[in-house]
């Protein structure tokens, strides 16, 4: 007779409690081969955790210019895929995480990231804060670390994750591990060392020779000299033009310990053009279509298509993601209505503009002062903003403005075609219109990326 276990009123078979542990052990095995799965889906092949993608978005472009000026633009948000095939799924609605207080953790301090493209006229925007006295300003950090990870030969994908960590690091004065820029940097002239950190000439340091080529007329600098020099000052900017995509620069955005505000420098790609021709091919006094060739295209198509994203994203996130971080200034609004534009700059940061800024604005855009060359800021800033029309065959413009994606950034920043001859040559014809007003949903037309099931 089989053995029995009496509880109570109830008699088990034994043989039943043997099927009911061992179908109990299975159940165990199955979820914790579950959980497993489900962790394995988390990492790579070898067991570290998958990157995240940042919830970041990419653009997809359509555009059309219609005689008269009148601009319809279709641009499609899209998700980005990372590395391991996976879609974000992140619409731009639904980003809307708390974000940190206005200088809950900086003590009011600001730090400000001047995102710009190559030739764009950055360097005379960013002059705003270089000559303020309250900032603590540095000239493209990124440069120097190009040059140091070359000498390192470290691969250039590396560059965009090394880039924000010395933005990082920067932004909250430390100059730590630093070697290889340090070691730059002493080499360099004083003239050279002032553009590079304005802040580290002075009589103090410098007491031999403040403006001149010498290279031993000033301390060597280090990290802690460096970092006390930072401090000493109430805001940190920083400009560079190899901050390629604002993607790039979330992560200085949100974080509590810098909430870093961006101001996106924009320029129209038809002058962006033809100082990169300058530049590239030397002087001339008209560029035709033969000069616009496909390197010219493509870093131009680049440029319009990376920085029209960035806008879209900055724009489309500024009262949620960004929380008003985000901030932009067209080049030529600085260029021909340079106190006017400085002044809302400023406001829109919460700064007051001092009256040494306003001097250096009277005497760098007036064109009182030489030219200041290629690299320079000092120039007449309106006839600058206009020199393309001069310089571009109607060819050339017609090059540019057919790329898709700058037409597509032409129509959605105010930057108005050329409806021929006529038109380019025209002086009282501004090509230059106000900035349509900014929708998000005019933006938000379709996903490459649909959920299927």
């Amino acid at each position: 007779m089989p053995a029995y276990l009496d509880r109570g009123s109830k008699i088990i078979p034994t043989k039943m409690i043997r099927n009911c542990t061992q179908y109990l052990a299975v159940a165990i095995l199955f979820l914790i081969g579950i959980i497993a799965l489900n962790g394995f889906e988390k990492s790579d092949a070898k067991g570290r955790p998958k990157p995240y993608d940042g919830g970041m978005a990419t653009v997809e472009i359509k555009s059309k210019m219609t005689p008269g000026h009148q601009n319809r633009t279709t641009v499609k948000i899209l998700p980005e895929v990372n590395s391991y095939g996976q879609s974000s799924g992140i619409a731009l609605a639904e980003l809307k995480t708390p974000f940190a207080a206005n200088g809950s953790k900086t003590n009011g301090r600001m730090h400000i990231l001047l995102m710009a493209g190559y030739r764009t006229g950055s360097t005379f925007t960013a002059e705003l804060f270089n000559q303020h006295d309250n900032f603590f300003y540095v000239f493209e950090p990124g440069r120097l670390l190009t040059k140091c990870m070359t000498m390192s030969k470290l691969p250039e994908s590396v560059f965009p994750a090394k880039h924000v960590e010395m933005l990082d690091k920067m932004f909250q004065c430390r100059f730590d591990n630093m070697d290889c820029y340090f070691n730059e940097i002493s080499l360099m002239s004083t003239k050279g060392r002032r553009r590079e950190i304005r802040s580290a000439v002075n009589d103090e340091l410098c007491p031999m020779n403040r403006t001149g080529n010498s290279i031993q007329a000033c301390t060597p600098l280090t990290p802690n000299l460096l970092g006390e020099l930072c401090r000493g000052r109430k805001h940190v900017a920083i400009k560079s033009i190899r901050v390629r995509h604002i993607n790039e620069a979330i992560h200085l955005i949100r974080d509590e310990n810098i909430n870093a505000k961006v101001v996106h420098v924009i320029r129209d790609p038809r002058g962006r053009m033809t100082s990169w021709l300058e530049m590239k091919k030397g002087v001339k006094a008209k560029y035709g279509s033969d000069d616009v060739d496909r390197s010219a295209l493509d870093t131009t198509n680049a440029y319009c298509r990376k920085w029209l994203e960035s806008y879209i994203i900055g724009r489309s996130m500024s009262s949620t993601y960004f929380k008003d971080r985000y901030l932009f200034v067209r080049y030529e609004d600085m260029a021909e209505r340079p106190f006017e534009t400085a002044e809302k700059l400023y406001r829109d940061l919460g700064l007051d503009m001092p009256g040494n800024v306003r001097e250096w604005l009277a005497e760098n855009t007036s064109g009182r002062k030489p030219d200041g060359g290629r690299y320079g800021t000092s120039r007449n800033s309106r006839k600058q903003a206009q020199k393309w029309r001069l310089q571009l065959s109607l060819g050339a413009v017609r090059a540019v403005e057919n790329l898709t994606a700058c037409r597509s950034m032409m129509a959605t920043l105010g930057y108005l075609a050329a409806q021929g001859e006529d038109a380019l040559n025209a002086k009282n014809l501004s090509l230059v219109d106000k900035v349509p007003e900014f929708h998000p949903e005019n933006f938000y037309n379709d996903w490459r990326y649909v959920e299927k099931g």
